[in-house]
């Protein structure tokens, strides 16, 4: 989202400021919030924000897997995207301050859509690239699991059974 936001800004020069409330200390004062936290200093704020950006969006990133193992590529990132909408169109204006996402500008809208939209779309594309990377190391090794769940649950661990007692897919010893 960061690379997203940097583009942005190069293609939207007339914004001066955040481009959305993800791009604000929205989070940090959410997470102060939740923390307890009221007196925090810019310097803190910033912090707290990067924090609180890399934390969700690894929990999310975990989110992404079983996504794609039941809903594939296309499924995963429409509803990876539409929670990541959902929780922030919810939870700052509950817990940011924010105004509801009906009173948010178009812009802010638009910008919040797209980057999440970014941002579902590299975890889901990077998951399935590790997938891939495992699946091809994985021929070598034929007992790996594949990260979104396209090994062939039929034969997966038949051939590590056969190797380990000694017997061959050709039946020979």
């Amino acid at each position: 989202m960061n690379l997203g936001y940097w583009t942005e800004r190069r293609i939207r020069r007339n914004v001066d400021g955040p481009l959305d409330y993800d791009d604000t200390n929205v989070p940090a004062l959410i997470a102060a919030k939740v923390l307890r936290q009221s007196d925090l200093s810019d310097d803190a704020s910033f912090r707290l924000g990067l924090v609180v950006h890399w934390g969700y969006g690894s929990l999310f990133g975990l989110a992404a897997v079983p996504l794609n193992r039941r809903f594939g590529p296309a499924g995963a990132t429409a509803i990876y995207w539409g929670g990541m909408m959902a929780m922030a169109c919810g939870m700052f204006p509950v817990l940011g301050g924010t105004p509801p996402p009906w009173r948010w500008r178009n812009d802010v809208i638009v910008t919040s859509a797209l980057q999440h939209l970014v941002y579902a779309g590299t975890a889901t594309a990077v998951l399935r690239g590790l997938t891939r990377a495992q699946r091809d190391a994985g021929r070598a090794a034929p007992d790996e699991v594949t990260l979104a769940g396209d090994e062939d649950r039929g034969t997966a661990g038949a051939e590590l059974t056969a190797e380990t007692s000694g017997v061959t897919r050709e039946g020979g010893a």
